[in-house]
């Protein structure tokens, strides 16, 4: 006999499934989104130097700061990038941009999948 309210047997499973589907998706858009920071740095650095050591000379290990970050934050959002004329550039921070914003959209629906599991406390109403 079943509790009102209980879950179904199926679908606890099916949540953590997707749950962790999720939360392997969020991994690896992060690990691509870090190289592809990384790289982005790098070809800055390489093509136009100048304007990396505006940045305060960024990198995604050994010089971040909070005010690498900014200074970069600031010179993608406000598009100052695309005086600099390069089409590689500018498909490189378009690419970079999409990624940082697919992982705030993973990481933000995993937050809400753990709120739901947390309050719906789903795992005392297990039949």
């Amino acid at each position: 006999m079943q509790n009102e309210g209980c879950f179904d047997n199926l679908l606890v499973p099916t949540l953590i499934h997707v749950f962790l589907w999720i939360w392997l998706s969020g991994m690896a858009v992060t690990l691509t989104y870090l190289a592809t920071a990384s790289v982005t740095m790098g070809y800055l650095k390489r093509v136009h130097r100048s304007t990396w050591i505006e940045l305060g000379s960024p990198s995604l290990i050994l010089n971040n700061s909070l005010i690498n970050n900014w200074l970069t934050f600031k010179f993608v959002a406000s598009g100052r990038w695309r005086r600099l004329g390069d089409p590689a550039l500018d498909k490189r921070i378009r690419i970079v941009t999409f990624l940082w914003f697919a992982c705030l959209t993973d990481f933000t629906t995993l937050a809400a999948f753990a709120a739901y599991f947390k309050l719906s406390n789903f795992h005392s109403d297990v039949c």
